[in-house]
């Protein structure tokens, strides 16, 4: 069921009605129906993994403090079972995906991790946790929530509040709007170029890449804003995924910004325990008795960044392009860590830090490096990026774009006209929401001010949205994971 969907926003409402008409206190287990209602939506084989995850995780938890072995052999079954079906997946095979297997699989994971290290106590009733691994907004694309803090809101009686129903709309809204006026709408077009590197080369690799930039995160964050607007018309806050990154003056606060709760997985649960394994001190103990300490404290930070970006990469694809997509992120942040002393001098001779025009230059830097280290996955290979920025530089210039290609993607003057406006619109929506919570000022409006916004942002998107065959839009490209 796409998130976009009519048949989506007509259970999404239904559920909402009728949760408010349970009581309080047994209310978690109208939305733990709901959210098995919605999974087997998604067809009745791939609810079997799900199930599988839920028991075998609330089993050993409630055993990992005694027994080791209880912890790594759900931990080796559940990110097998994750591996072996992405597997099957990438190379081919007819198989269709668990619903939001990764997102899932990770959450509950790291809750056994948590019970395991002591963070909390294991949750003794199954039903209770199998709500938390399954609540329908955040399954299908997160965000990854951690138990402590998600159980407070899944299992509190939230009362009927307008000023958060309507948060919650238009926070929907939000998302369909990135979703339906800009993501849908520049698809179309980044297949083509994406498809046809031989054809469009030159200034159309630059074209290219900020179209795909310009997609993956009106779709990524269009996902998130639904996911946790829908949360909210029930009361439920959920962590917010995704933080302005395209305002990061460097690419480590972009991954700081960009699809947090994964990002702060990876580091608390892959990369500490990696820097500080038995094997990474050894190793790191050799070299700095041999090359002196500054190279064997880099030991651990360079073994344990190539390992989660070399996952991350796995975790995007099953492919060389993938696995290259997250090394030269790694070779990039590292290399800039080693610059760090260099960065520092520069700044104290000249200072330009705090300086607007300085600012805006680095963002723009990460803007553009962001968008030439996504070629990888853009070309789905490792290699062909290289050549096309080659062909970038040394081919044809802007003049090429009247050339008649333009013409070829399929986007009409009107086209152009409403994603412009709509990046126009997402870049200050994000500047007015940078030093404060969502919604911030939207709550300060009366009523009938915030109903009004709500409905015009509705006519909107009805109006000018991009539809797929039988007026749905196309799954969010976070649904594969």
């Amino acid at each position: 069921m796409s998130m976009v969907s009519s048949g989506f926003f007509g259970f999404l409402f239904l559920a909402c009605f009728f949760y408010y008409l349970v009581p309080g206190k047994h209310r978690w287990i109208f939305l733990l129906l709901v959210s098995i209602l919605f999974y087997l939506s998604g067809g009745m084989k791939t609810a079997a993994f799900l199930c599988v995850t839920v028991f075998t995780t609330w089993f050993a938890a409630k055993r990992v403090k005694d027994n080791r072995i209880w912890f790594h052999a759900c931990l080796i079954l559940n990110f097998g079972i994750l591996i072996l079906l992405k597997y099957k997946t990438e190379f081919g095979n007819n198989f269709l995906l668990p619903l939001g297997i990764s997102y899932y699989t990770f959450q509950s994971m790291g809750y056994l991790i948590d019970v395991r290290k002591g963070k909390y106590e294991a949750e003794k009733n199954i039903f209770r946790f199998a709500l938390f691994v399954s609540f329908f907004p955040q399954i299908s694309m997160g965000p990854i929530s951690r138990f402590d803090k998600l159980k407070e809101e899944l299992f509190t009686p939230h009362e009927a509040d307008y000023e958060k129903l309507l948060s919650g709309a238009r926070r929907i809204l939000r998302g369909c709007f990135k979703k339906l006026i800009i993501a849908d709408r520049l698809s179309g077009a980044v297949a083509l170029i994406g498809a046809n590197p031989e054809h469009f080369d030159g200034i159309y690799v630059l074209v290219g890449m900020l179209f795909y930039t310009a997609e993956l995160y009106a779709d990524f964050t269009g996902g998130a804003d639904i996911a946790i607007g829908s949360a909210e018309l029930f009361g439920i806050t959920l962590p917010e995924n995704f933080r302005t990154p395209f305002f990061s003056q460097k690419l480590s606060k972009y991954w700081t910004s960009w699809h947090i709760t994964l990002m702060t997985w990876f580091r608390e649960y892959i990369f500490y325990p990696a820097a500080t394994c038995s094997p990474v001190r050894k190793l790191s103990k050799k070299v700095r008795s041999r090359f002196g300490k500054k190279a064997g404290d880099r030991v651990s930070l360079w073994c344990a960044s190539i390992l989660v970006w070399f996952i991350t990469g796995i975790w995007h694809g099953f492919n060389m392009s993938c696995i290259a997509w997250g090394l030269m992120n790694c070779a990039v942040l590292l290399i800039s860590h080693e610059l760090e002393p260099a960065y520092e001098a520069f700044h104290r001779k000249f200072p330009v830090e705090g300086n607007p025009f300085y600012s805006v230059f680095c963002a723009v830097r990460t803007l553009l490096l962001v968008s030439c280290l996504q070629m990888f996955d853009y070309y789905k290979t490792a290699v062909l990026p290289f050549r096309m920025f080659g062909s970038l530089l040394f081919s044809s210039g802007f003049s090429a774009l009247f050339d008649g290609r333009m013409a070829e993607l399929n986007l009409s003057p009107a086209d152009m006209v409403l994603v412009l406006s709509g990046c126009i619109l997402m870049l200050f929506v994000s500047l007015s929401e940078r030093n404060r919570s969502s919604g911030g000022s939207f709550r300060k409006e009366s009523f009938s001010m915030q109903c009004a916004a709500v409905s015009a942002l509705f006519i909107f998107v009805i109006v000018f949205g991009t539809y797929g065959t039988g007026y749905n839009a196309g799954q969010f490209l976070y649904n594969q994971f």
